[in-house]
């Protein structure tokens, strides 16, 4: 039995049960996080081309598995990272719940999941883009909200990743034909721009962040951030696997050049805007692209502690901008309620403390999880490289002064200092996410190994 076939069967069987459930917010969000976590163990733990044991029973899993003409292959390369991509979705969906989502969400977060995963398995890869279009269209259908039918953001999402999937599939072409190698070095600089475009969109980097504050505005902040992290994730991952497969790319200096100018740009332009912002759903929206910004400079630095670091951080932003749009998801709420955000705090502690932690967190302030990371990049990375090194710490600054400002406007006096009623489990919810950013922060040795090696089969990138 192929591995692929068996992740892409129960991911649809898991998501028509949530689909039967969905009137049931509670029974189909753990459903949900349930299927996540059981397919991530799947991949994780089952060996595959080999007879693996389960009781009296014997099966083999094969890796490769042919669909009309294309080969998917669950090869050691791609399957840490489809592990983690479905680790992720089972991190995120248990609280979709507790928040005013979409009652189809869990069931399309998972379609979402297996075709990104889809995404990665597919031979030639340059056809990822492919299932990564779908995946945004998915992105669609739970980012509409009853509030917004016609939702802005989304169109420009969607818009935007059409032009990604054409001009990879385009590049994609190009290797084909005309074999491009290092002796070609006037066509490798035009295949990698087109490739930098498509990558830009797909890593949502200024000015290609555009539908961002407006998904912000008229989406929920979880179904938003589970979108950003699946398919920032998905770009991602796909930015190495072309980085590890082309020796031609990987020996440009252009294109980490170009990577690390951009990480810098996105960066600095986006505490430059989170300053100016006065709508806290899109303050979140440019911290995501502040950490964004962190990981490019860290992918662009070139080296293989680089990239170690930055899959380190995904998995940091993965908990923290979780734990940061729950919070936002009820403060949101409360603003409604009270037209402004000043006194909020008051009213919805915990609410207001993950937020708020949650955003030290995407800073890299002391004592949080995201410290660590910043910490090794600055000291390990970019001691050559003062500039890089100065907007990281700009960034670190710029953000850890707007939490002090928000936190001013959270606690300050507002319309009554009376609690907002929350039933205790959102209140565990919010206060496990808060300890464990800080336990992280403390004890970052829980995680930074094993996600350092999430990648370790990407063999010319990890040596």
């Amino acid at each position: 039995m192929s591995a692929g076939l068996t992740i892409f069967l129960f991911t649809i069987i898991y998501s028509l049960l949530c689909l039967f459930l969905r009137h049931q917010r509670m029974a189909s969000a753990f459903t949900a996080a349930i299927g996540a976590g059981s397919i991530a163990a799947f991949v994780f733990l089952v060996p595959f081309d080999e007879a693996f044991h389960f009781g009296e029973f014997s099966i083999k899993f094969a890796s490769e598995w042919i669909i009309l003409g294309r080969m998917f292959s669950l090869s050691e390369n791609v399957r840490p990272l489809i592990g983690f991509l479905y680790l992720a979705g089972a991190f995120l969906l248990p609280a979709a719940w507790l928040v005013n989502v979409n009652r189809f969400f869990p069931s399309v977060a998972l379609l979402i999941l297996a075709i990104v995963a889809a995404s990665l398995m597919v031979d030639p890869f340059v056809f990822a883009a492919v299932f990564i279009e779908l995946a945004a269209m998915g992105a669609v259908f739970v980012l509409v909200t009853q509030q917004h039918p016609r939702s802005t953001g989304a169109t420009r999402m969607l818009i935007l990743y059409t032009f990604a999937m054409l001009s990879i599939l385009f590049t994609g072409s190009l290797l084909e034909v005309a074999g491009i190698t290092s002796a070609t070095p006037v066509l490798a600089m035009r295949v990698t721009f087109m490739l930098g475009f498509g990558f830009a969109i797909l890593m949502t980097v200024p000015p290609f962040h555009l539908w961002l504050p407006k998904s912000a505005e008229e989406s929920d902040p979880y179904i938003l951030i589970f979108i950003l992290v699946i398919l920032q994730s998905a770009g991602f991952f796909f930015l190495l696997r072309f980085l590890d497969s082309y020796v031609w790319l990987r020996e440009q200096t252009l294109i980490y050049d170009g990577i690390r100018i951009a990480g810098i740009i996105t960066t600095i332009l986006a505490v430059l805007l989170s300053a100016s912002q006065r709508d806290i759903k899109k303050l979140m929206a440019y911290a995501l692209l502040v950490d964004l910004g962190v990981m490019l400079i860290a992918i662009g630095s070139g080296t293989e502690d680089a990239f170690r670091l930055a899959l380190s951080l995904i998995a940091v932003r993965v908990i923290a901008l979780g734990v940061l749009a729950l919070g936002l998801s009820y403060l949101s709420n409360a603003e409604r309620l009270v037209n402004q955000m000043r006194g909020v705090g008051y009213k919805m502690p915990f609410a207001a403390a993950a937020f708020l932690v949650g955003l030290l967190t995407v800073a890299g302030t002391p004592l949080t999880a995201g410290f660590p990371g910043r910490w090794s990049l600055l000291t390990g990375v970019l001691h050559a490289d003062k500039f890089a090194a100065g907007t990281v710490i700009f960034s670190m600054i710029g953000l850890g002064v707007l939490v002090i400002r928000w936190a001013a406007i959270l606690f300050g006096r507002g319309d009554g200092e009376d609690f907002i009623a929350m039933s205790k489990e959102p209140r565990a919810f919010l206060l496990g996410g808060i300890i464990l950013l800080l336990l992280l922060g403390l004890f970052p040795q829980f995680i930074f190994p094993w996600v350092e090696d999430v990648a370790s089969g990407l063999a010319n990138l990890f040596l």
